[in-house]
């Protein structure tokens, strides 16, 4: 219901606000934000305009080994996906 929505709006919320800045040990090196329609380029310390018609409530972080973490709430169920 409601509340469940609500704990999942705020764990995004969270998850934007406090960027991991790394995973398992890689660090991260780009983190991409479709609601902002932006990219975080750690290694070149700058933010790039994501070319994109439309928004999505997707995070995606990629890290120095390669790895490449998508985080999106379900759009059926209460619940967030992680995609690896």
């Amino acid at each position: 219901g409601k509340e469940g929505a609500d704990e999942i709006e705020n764990m995004m919320r969270n998850f934007r606000s406090n960027p991991a800045e790394s995973l398992a040990g890689s660090p991260v090196t780009l983190i991409k934000d479709f609601v902002k329609l932006e990219a975080v380029d750690y290694i070149r310390d700058e933010k790039v305009a994501l070319e994109m018609p439309t928004t999505s409530n997707v995070l995606q972080y990629f890290t120095e080994d390669g790895t490449k973490l998508s985080i999106r709430p379900s759009g059926t169920e209460p619940k967030i996906k992680f995609y690896i």
